[in-house]
């Protein structure tokens, strides 16, 4: 099918397929694409166009557009949109590609990047489907017709299918009608298949001829006529707020009439190409519909389209396409109707507006103008939004003038007012409201006519929003809450915050202290009930209050045992764990003695969500006392003081005990079954006879018995990962005793003098004092306890310090090789301490074998020789053991690489070789463990690390082990073997078969030895006795016996057996045609290979290692006579190989070795500059001319392409790249087969990152002239005017990164130019200019004070001549009889002549870049200024009440006079509540909204004069803004009242009737901000009262009541016909509030239908007249409480069925009705439920149900039922036949036939489609 005739937007028949694909391969993106006017087709990768060249080439062919990637790289991976776009609208499709490694890509399924189209062609035609299927191979294609092979086909003759790459196509030769049917390609490979079908119409000549269409065109007159009614319907619909001209209303032609069926075009298309392309102002004529909006409202524009396949609709405005979005909506409703919605209208969306419908038979289009009419073009904003007392501005603007202009509020019109404002200022309006009050909230709108235009005004109470960030730090008794300040756009001021708390089962908030907390934390203590509580945080300031901020989850604060809550207990050497619990999540550091903590071996930090932890590792007692505090980073700090106490039952436990008794070591477990293990210096202690280990409730106990010294160490008891240690020792004296106030001694003897040691009493740590004084003297030790007491007694210990720490760390096993230096090495814990060496037990003194070395606290002993192997031992105090291990010696090296097993022949030489270590090592060799020494027969090498022994002429006993000793080390073994002999003899029988290869053409020797020199031997081949002659030649000398093959052929091959004395040795002779030696050719040349053949015509073949060789150009076979001959050209390596000539029982081989010519670079590649978007040419020169080289990226090999160019000229190799990219940078290699070069290419785009600014300057000063320059190497040239400036004193160049600058010094008027910075071809211009110095006074004026009368001269003097300007206070001076201007040269002159009180000010001379004042005062006798009118008193103090205005004023003696008005010592300034005013000599200050904090001192001050008065302000008072409300409770719940009154802090008093309530539990008052709260607990029914609220100013009241839980009453049911229905309930109380009643969820209102009525207690409600809709659920409610009750209503049958006769193929109707209407009706056939279908057609009004049965048969007679719930009616229908009325010429039945086949026809037939708006 021709698609050029296919009118309409762009439609994509085929899309390009998403597949995966290898680096460096092509890639090619296929669509069809079809639309008329032919699209305009474009290509995006990543929303980016792509534009054809380089690499990407994008191609048409008719409407198939393609775009091929070449050399695809990583970075082609993307999206890719292919959009097509024309006059009538546009279309995309969108793909990805993947590129990948050879290894990731996969293989893809067919796709049709072309699909074959449907074809139409006249009877003896050809047809020829087209389409192009891609897929990996293997690819096969096959045609269909309508699910049929064509091969099958009888006359498959006349189809023909071509292929050619992803091209197929099937041609049908002479078609025929029965050609007609729909033809599928289907495409399918390994992976997968593919389809696409078209349809062939063959039609008969002259079918299609549109004027042979008239006959018929009465047949479809019905349709169209039907199709015209609708149209027209249509087009008198008003299309939603607009209305279409008179004028447009105008019918199809006759040829729109036939467009419809779809044999023409539309003329509207032409007509619409016309509109569209005019003016926007254009005249349109009466074709063009109109359709008028107001402005705001919503537009519906809606067409009727109809054809078959069915149209694809596009809207467009002026030409455009519109996309569906938040104002245009696009649907199809339920009529079929396209509408296209348009809402909230503007004026932009004036304009043609084109529905375009097209399908496969063509297109039309239908275009109403849109005009919106409106006239406001700066509209108010949807919100408005000011603080209560600011002013709020409403503004708007309007097209056209107009008369009837309104504002509203709340849609009532707004009059001016003291606080309103409305104004005009030609077509603006505007709108001001002052001092914004609540009140003034709401909807403001502005009426211009027609046009409306409104804003939601709302108030923001100036408060501040709530505090955010809540944080809190909890310890056992205390909470510490932080918080941040709020954020606001606008600054707000805080005066403090409000902290309440709660308990976690209270509902009562209350204070956490008593006046506003100033900053954004509080700590929470004491609390004097234990509970759980909740926090909560508000902000307050003078305005009010903000919401509150509760705190996260709840915590258990309260009373707690004291203690050590604070701190953390631990014993010396143990971890010391400290937490904090945060309630969110935040970072925070920690502190110790002040010192920040950061994470290591002995601090470990963690945090878990909002909980913080600080482990201190190996904690000491300098570490007890020390303060650890915790501080959160995102707020104030937080001290958490935490001290670090220690448990002595935690500590080291000593136990004395005497040798020979028991010791018992004893702690307690927190739960009885814990389980316990002890451990005696780290060695697990099981129980035995020495150590028994009990166990008694939480008690655990380790008893030692009968304790020896070998019993005295550490021991250790460990449960659950926690661990207590015990020593024993030694008791020193069981019993010191001391009498009273007499001292006491107690002493030991320690092994080092000095040991220091340590005093504990009860295990507490003593100190010396005048109590306790510790002595020491050598090696003993005393503690001297002072005037004993009673309280002295206890167990004292001495702990003598440890002698060495960090034993952990010592090396105790130390492995050293033989011949080097082992170092035995440990730390003690006094530098001081002397330690002492020893070897297995004996002491170890300095010397050239061992070395004892000290240094600070690090002892050493450094072993020197080799066989110092043992215990070492290092004792100071205490004991540390080691172990030195010899490492043994490497002798042998390289073992695996020897050659142990060694077979050499008899009388030659073997060799045997290994490798030592050190090339010094001496060997020696050992043969079956026997000692070598060299002779004649074995010789002993050595060479560097080698060692050779040579066994020189093998023989036989020579066989055996030999092996290699070196420095105690043994070589492996080695074997030498011998081959065995070839004898024959009598004592020896040799079963051998030798095989012997010989070449053809040459003497082949068979050779053996006998045992006697005499015997005789017989040869004998394939059984038969060989005699010498020319063939064979049998030799004999001594023992050896040979037979000679001469000119061995191939049939002399066989089995060959020499025989002596009944002895045999058997050979086997093989003839072969071997080259001795390979034909050596050089690379590059020829290998040319001869051979001759037997007879001349024998047919050969050449193999090249076992691969038949074809002629090409590359290999030349000839053959000449019986010559044949191989050449090969050009040789390479890969032609090295067996070549062999074959011929059908013979063959021939020739080995040859291709010698390769060494490729090297003689010049390599040089580094190259490469700037993005240029090119750049990488060259190299190989050794010799043919070398082939590769180029590569990065390692990826580059191939030739558009971008990359590689060209070869003799030895000369190329690699260009043009168009440069960012993704090019890399490493590039060429590579030959022996050498290689490589460089790195870095693309650069060099640009102007910030450019130049031109500088205008003054003489004598400098210009600077910056830019910044990217890549930073970049090399920038400056120029002026053109000409390159060079760096001098007048031109200072500089460079510092990427910043560059230029700058000039000491200019004049003559720098002037045009400076420009050039980066390699990037340039920046900039303009300089130079301007003349500035004018300067170089005398200034000087205040004067002169006499009234006097003449003035004032003076300056310039810098230059130059014109000036005199003023007095501002205003300009010109000269007069009084005023005198004078100028001679630089100097100016001003004279003020009779000058007067009046002439007094500033006065002012100004030239253009200077000006110079001075004041200058007039005195006289009555120059001095007083009030005039209260010369003693002053201002007068006032008084204002709140928000009211205040004017003070006074008056001075003279006029003009200038003076100052301050509040406080503070200067006021015009404000919107201050104004100031002067009248001659009067001054006034008006205040206006005066705030309490207005009040103050008022001054008034003018040259030397002043006046004050006192402003009182006196308050509001205060009123009632919400006034209390009637309020409702259920009993026993909460009840509250609540209002407002004007100002936060107005005091209250609450009263129930005349009785003050107080706070106590029944009652709580509350105030929050404004609002005031009585909350009533408990509600009982005697609360009920009058509840008053007194401010004092104002008051308010109102009723509280209580009412009971639930009403009673009984369900009730009602059923019948056209009864009422009656309910009634009893409620248990009378109730205040109002019922309600409900019917299935509806309230039901009082009616004459609805009845409602209450006697007391009782309620009632009556339906009048119910129907069956009415069935449901009957509720009944008072406030919360609740009953229900059903209704149930029955239909019945007001008119019944009734029997019915119909003629057969008419229609009847069967009706009946019901009362009330029902639900649901059902009808049935007999008792067969009936479904609506085209047989019957079932219909329901409101009372009535019908049922038509169309076209009624015989069989449809029967009993037909209506059944409406238990209400059923039935009928008998009857049927009589029609064939009497046919056979009488009824005409019915041919009218029926006609009428059926037009129809369907019709429904066959495409139908062109119709658009009517």
């Amino acid at each position: 099918m021709d698609y050029s005739s296919l009118s309409g937007v762009p439609r994509f028949l085929t899309r390009p397929k998403a597949f995966m694909v290898s680096v460096g391969k092509d890639a090619t993106l296929s669509c069809q694409i079809v639309g008329n006017p032919i699209p305009v087709v474009s290509w995006e990768k990543d929303k980016l166009p792509v534009q054809s060249g380089g690499r990407f080439k994008t191609t048409e062919d008719g409407d198939l557009y393609r775009l091929t990637i070449y050399d695809l790289s990583l970075e082609d991976s993307g999206q890719y949109i292919c959009r097509a776009k024309n006059t009538i609208g546009e279309a995309f499709a969108a793909v990805s590609i993947k590129v990948g490694e050879e290894t990731t890509v996969t293989e893809s399924a067919p796709y049709f990047i072309q699909k074959p189209s449907n074809i139409k062609v006249t009877l003896g035609e050809d047809a020829m489907f087209k389409c192009k299927v891609q897929g990996s191979p293997p690819l096969s294609v096959n045609w269909e017709k309508d699910g049929r092979y064509l091969r099958n086909k009888a006359d498959a003759g006349r189809f023909q299918i071509e292929s050619s790459g992803e091209s197929n196509a099937l041609t049908i030769q002479c078609a025929q009608l029965g050609d007609s049917g729909t033809y599928t390609c289907r495409a399918e490979n390994l992976i997968g298949s593919a389809s696409a079908s078209a349809a062939l119409v063959v039609e008969t000549h002259g079918s299609s001829n549109p004027g042979n269409w008239d006959s018929s065109c009465g047949k479809t007159a019905s349709l169209l006529s039907h199709l015209q009614k609708r149209r027209e319907e249509i087009r008198k619909m008003d299309i939603s707020h607009g209305t279409l001209d008179a004028a447009s209303a105008q019918s199809y032609s006759a040829v729109e009439g036939l467009s419809g069926i779809g044999y023409s075009l539309s003329r509207d298309y032409e007509r619409a190409a016309g509109l569209t392309k005019g003016a926007r102002n254009a005249t349109f004529g009466a074709l063009t519909r109109t359709c008028s909006v107001t402005e705001g409202k919503h537009a519906k524009l809606s067409c009727y389209v109809t054809g078959e396949p069915k149209p694809v609709i596009v809207w467009k405005k002026d030409n455009e396409v519109i996309l569906e979005g938040r104002r245009h909506v696009i649907y199809e409703d339920d009529q079929e109707n396209f509408v296209l919605k348009i809402l909230f209208c503007k004026q932009t969306d004036n304009g043609l507006y084109t529905c375009t419908a097209s399908n496969l038979a063509g297109q039309t289009y239908s275009s109403v103008l849109v005009t919106v009419k409106g006239n406001i073009i700066k509209k108010l904003p949807r919100k408005t939004a000011v603080f209560i007392n600011d002013t709020a501005t409403f503004c708007v603007e309007l097209d056209n003038d107009c008369q009837n202009i309104r504002w509203l509020k709340n849609r009532e019109e707004v009059k001016p007012s003291d606080r309103i404002s409305i104004t005009r200022s030609g077509k603006q309006h505007t709108m001001t409201i002052r001092e914004c009050k609540m009140e003034d909230a709401g909807e403001i709108a502005f009426l211009a006519d027609e046009s409306r235009t409104s804003t939601q005004f709302t108030y923001v109470r100036c408060v501040i929003v709530s505090p955010t960030s809540p944080t809190l730090f909890k310890l056992e008794t205390s909470v510490t809450l932080a918080w941040s300040p709020p954020r606001m756009e606008r600054p707000i001021p805080v005066d403090g915050y409000i902290v309440e708390r709660k308990k976690l089962t209270g509902f009562t908030w209350v204070r956490c202290h008593e006046s506003h907390v100033p900053s954004p934390e509080l700590t929470v203590s004491n609390l004097a009930e234990e509970a759980d509580y909740q926090f909560r945080v508000s902000a307050v300031n003078a305005y009010g209050q903000s919401p509150y901020l509760e705190f996260p989850g709840s915590l258990h604060l309260g009373e707690h045992e004291t203690g050590s809550q604070w701190g953390a207990e631990v014993a010396p050497g143990g971890d010391a764990l400290f937490t904090v619990d945060l309630t969110k999540t935040c970072s925070g550091t920690w502190y110790l003695n002040g010192k920040a903590l950061q994470e290591s071996e002995t601090y470990i930090i963690n945090r878990t969500q909002t909980t913080h932890s600080l482990v201190i590792k190996n904690v000491t007692r300098k570490d007890d006392g020390a303060e650890v505090k915790f501080v959160a980073n995102d707020v104030e700090t937080i001290l958490c003081p935490h001290l670090i106490a220690f448990k002595d039952r935690q500590s080291l436990i000593f136990t004395f005990a005497a040798l020979s008794e028991n010791a018992t070591l004893s702690c307690e477990v927190a739960q009885e079954k814990t389980e316990v293990k002890w451990y005696k210096d780290g060695k697990l202690i099981t129980s035995s006879k020495k150590f028994k280990v009990e166990s008694e409730g939480k008690s655990r106990r380790l008893v030692v018995g009968q304790v020896e010294k070998k019993d005295a160490g550490e021991y250790t008891c460990e449960a659950a990962g926690q661990k207590l240690t015990f020593r024993i020792v030694d008791k020193v004296k069981k019993e010191v005793k001391a009498a009273l106030s007499e001292n006491a001694t107690l002493s030991c003897e320690v092994a080092q003098e000095k040991t220091e040691v340590k005093w504990y009493k009860d295990g507490k740590l003593i100190s010396s004092s005048k109590k306790f004084k510790v002595e020491s003297e050598g090696k003993s030790r005393r503690l001297v306890v002072g005037q004993v007491e009673k309280k002295d007694a206890g167990e004292y210990t001495c702990e003598a310090a440890d002698a060495f720490v960090h034993k952990e760390k010592v090396q105790k096993e130390v492995k050293a090789a033989l011949s080097e230096n082992a170092t035995l090495s440990c730390e003690v814990a006094q530098e001081k301490t002397e330690v002492k060496w020893y070897k297995d037990g004996k002491l170890i003194s300095s010397s050239k074998k061992f070395k004892v070395e000290s240094e600070g606290k690090s002892r050493r002993l450094v072993v020197g020789q080799k066989k110092d192997a043992g215990e070492y031992t290092c004792e100071a105090a205490e004991s540390l053991d080691f172990s030195l291990f010899p490492e043994p010696e490497v002798v042998f090296t390289n073992k695996e690489k020897v050659q142990k097993e060694v077979k050499a022949a008899l009388s030659e030489n073997a060799t045997l070789s290994c490798e030592v270590a050190q090339e010094k090592t001496e060997v020696k060799w050992y043969k079956d463990g026997k000692l070598i020494s060299s002779s004649k027969k074995f010789k002993v090498e050595s060479e560097g690390k080698s060692r050779r022994l040579v066994v020189g002429q093998v023989e036989k006993k020579d066989a055996g082990e030999y092996t290699c000793e070196a420095a105690g080390s043994y070589f492996p073994n080695f074997q030498v073997a011998t081959p065995p002999h070839r004898r024959i003899g009598t004592a020896q029988w040799w079963q051998l078969v030798l095989e012997v290869k010989a070449v053809l053409t040459e003497s082949a020797t068979l050779t053996c030895e006998v045992a006697q020199d005499a015997t005789e031997v017989k040869w004998y081949k394939d059984g038969k006795l060989l005699v010498s002659s020319r063939k064979f030649k049998i030799e004999t000398l001594g023992k050896s016996r040979r037979l000679v093959v001469e000119q061995l052929e191939k049939r002399d091959a066989g089995e060959y057996v020499c025989e002596a004395a009944g002895q045999k040795l058997t050979f086997k002779l093989e003839p072969t045609v071997v080259q001795k030696e390979p034909l050596i050719v050089q690379e590059h040349e020829s290998i040319t290979l001869t051979t001759s053949v037997t007879p001349e015509t024998a047919a050969v073949r050449w193999f090249k290692d076992g691969t038949e060789i074809k002629a090409s150009k590359k290999c030349v076979i000839k053959s000449e006579g019986a010559s044949r001959t191989l050449t090969v050209n050009a040789a390479e390596s890969t032609d090295s190989a067996l070549y062999t000539c074959q011929t059908k029982d013979d063959k021939q081989e020739f080995r040859v070795q291709v010698k390769e010519i060494p490729v090297k670079f003689a010049k390599k590649l040089e580094a190259v500059k490469a700037e993005i978007g240029g090119s750049v040419s990488l060259s190299c020169e190989l050794s010799h001319a043919k070398g082939k080289v590769t180029w590569s990226r990065n390692g990826v090999e580059v191939k030739p392409s558009k971008r990359f160019q590689i060209r070869e000229e003799g030895t000369k190799r190329t690699l260009t790249i043009t168009g440069i990219r960012a993704e090019d940078e890399g490493e590039y290699s060429c590579e030959s087969r022996d050498d290689k070069s490589s460089i790195t290419i870095v693309p650069k785009l060099v640009k102007f990152v910030t450019s130049l600014n031109s500088v205008v300057s003054e003489e004598g000063k400098e210009a600077v002239f910056k830019c910044t320059v990217s890549p930073s190497d970049a090399v920038v040239t400056w120029l002026r005017n053109g000409a390159k400036i060079e760096a001098s004193k007048k031109y200072v160049i500089s460079q510092k990164d990427t910043n560059h600058s230029l700058t000039i010094t000491d200019l004049t008027l003559e720098d002037a130019a045009e400076i420009t910075a050039s980066a390699e071809g990037v340039e920046s211009t900039a303009n300089l200019r130079v301007r003349e110095a500035s004018i300067s006074f170089t005398k200034k004026l000087e205040p004067k004070t002169v006499e009234e009368r006097e003449t003035v001269t004032l003076e300056v003097e310039l810098n230059k001549p130059a014109e000036v300007k005199w003023m007095r206070n501002s205003i300009v001076l010109k000269p007069s009889d009084k005023i005198e201007i004078k100028a001679e040269g630089t100097k100016h002159t001003l004279v003020v002549r009779d000058i007067s009180f009046a002439d007094r000010g500033f006065y002012c001379c100004e030239s253009p870049d200077d000006k110079t004042q001075a004041k200058i005062n007039v005195e006289s006798e009555f120059s001095n200024l007083w009030f005039h009118k209260y010369p003693r008193q002053g201002l007068e103090p006032l008084e204002v009440a709140e928000k009211g205005t205040v004017t003070f004023e006074v008056e001075v003696s003279h006029e003009d006079v200038e003076g100052t008005w301050q509040k406080d010592g503070v200067r006021l300034k015009p404000a919107p509540n201050i104004s100031f005013g002067v009248l001659g000599k009067k001054h006034s200050l008006t205040l206006s909204s005066v705030a309490l904090e207005d009040a103050g001192l008022i001054s008034f001050k003018a040259e030397g004069i002043n006046s004050s008065g006192k402003l009182t302000v006196t308050e509001l008072p205060v009123k009632i803004v919400k006034p209390l409300r009637d309020k409702i409770a259920l009993w026993k719940h909460r009840g509250v009242l609540e209002c407002q009154v004007s100002r936060a802090n107005a005091k209250v008093r609450w009263f129930k009737k005349d009785v003050e309530i107080h706070p106590s539990q029944k009652y709580e008052i509350v105030s929050e901000g404004v609002y005031r709260k009585l909350v009533i607990n408990d509600a009982d029914y005697e609360d009920e009262d009058t509840y008053t609220c007194d401010a004092f100013d104002d008051k308010t009241s109102a009723n509280f009541f209580v009412e009971g839980r639930k009403p009673l009453f009984s369900p009730l049911e009602c059923t019948g016909r056209r009864m009422e229905a009656n309910f009634e309930c009893e409620t248990s109380i009378p109730s205040v509030k109002p019922a309600k009643w409900f019917l299935k969820g509806a309230a039901l209102q009082a009616g004459r239908n609805i009845i409602m009525q209450q006697e007391g207690t009782i309620h009632r409600l009556t339906i009048i007249k119910t129907s069956v809709d009415m069935t449901g659920t009957i509720q009944f409610s008072i406030g919360k409480s609740k009953s229900t009750a059903n209704l149930l209503v029955r239909a019945w049958l007001e008119r019944k069925l009734e029997d019915k006769t119909v003629l057969e193929r008419h229609s009847v109707i069967l009706s009946c009705d019901f009362r009330p209407s029902p639900k649901h009706v059902k009808w049935f056939k007999g008792q067969v439920l009936i479904e609506p279908s085209e047989k019957y057609k079932i219909k329901r009004d409101q009372y009535s149900a019908e049922l038509k049965i169309m076209k009624v048969k015989p069989e449809d007679a029967g009993v037909y039922k209506c059944r409406a719930g238990i209400a059923e009616t039935e009928a008998t229908l009857s049927v009589e036949g029609t064939r009497g009325l046919q056979q009488q010429g009824w005409p019915g039945a041919g009218l029926y036939d006609s009428l059926f086949y037009s129809r369907f026809f019709l429904l066959r037939r495409g139908r062109f489609p119709r658009v009517i708006f």
